[in-house]
């Protein structure tokens, strides 16, 4: 427990079913101010009960073969629907995401908590079809107590509006996002 992967650079880790940049099984992590580029997925979590992790601060290119951050469960883990565990937690804040690949992909929910929040996303909430990709039967449980705000999401993230932009996630109320002016962002 109490791993810290930051300041690298992870790239070039991309074959199908394989090519993750980062992956942990029985681990709590924190993973800090890294860039990366040309994974399969950046992140990947096993999705085993007692593991998580904490994404924050971190650069995401964009080439992908698929979603950049995941925590695996339910049938990918164990191939039974009876168990939909996908690890203990999983909190992405202050992450940047550049590419056109969904952010995030859980596959099924932590038996604490997940979070997705003050993130910056290149593509519209519209684009993306929701943050959290659907996924065989489990569709109902990629909302199941997941706490998702105040992102910045957008094609044109540095200098699209000061208004906010109000998007329907599929299941609960309406979140906001505010586009910040470039100079907001460098706290001019």
């Amino acid at each position: 427990t109490g791993h810290k992967i930051h300041h690298n650079y992870i790239h070039h880790n991309q074959i199908k079913a394989l090519g993750y940049g980062i992956v942990h099984t029985y681990a709590y992590t924190t993973i800090a101010y890294n860039l990366f580029n040309y994974n399969r997925h950046s992140i990947a979590g096993s999705g085993v009960p007692n593991s998580g992790y904490v994404a924050h601060n971190n650069v995401e290119f964009g080439e992908s073969l698929s979603t950049y951050f995941d925590m695996h469960g339910g049938y990918d883990r164990n191939k039974n629907y009876d168990e939909e565990i996908a690890g203990e937690y999983v909190e992405i804040y202050n992450n940047t995401f550049l590419g056109t690949n969904h952010p995030y992909n859980l596959r099924g929910f932590p038996t604490s908590h997940r979070t997705f929040e003050y993130n910056i996303c290149y593509l519209s909430f519209e684009d993306y079809g929701n943050v959290f990709p659907e996924h065989s039967r489990l569709e109902y449980y990629w909302y199941r107590d997941v706490f998702v705000t105040n992102n910045f999401i957008g094609m044109n993230i540095w200098n699209l509006s000061t208004e906010p932009e109000w998007m329907d996630h599929g299941y609960g109320d309406n979140f906001g996002a505010i586009i910040p002016e470039w100079y907001q962002l460098l706290g001019l």
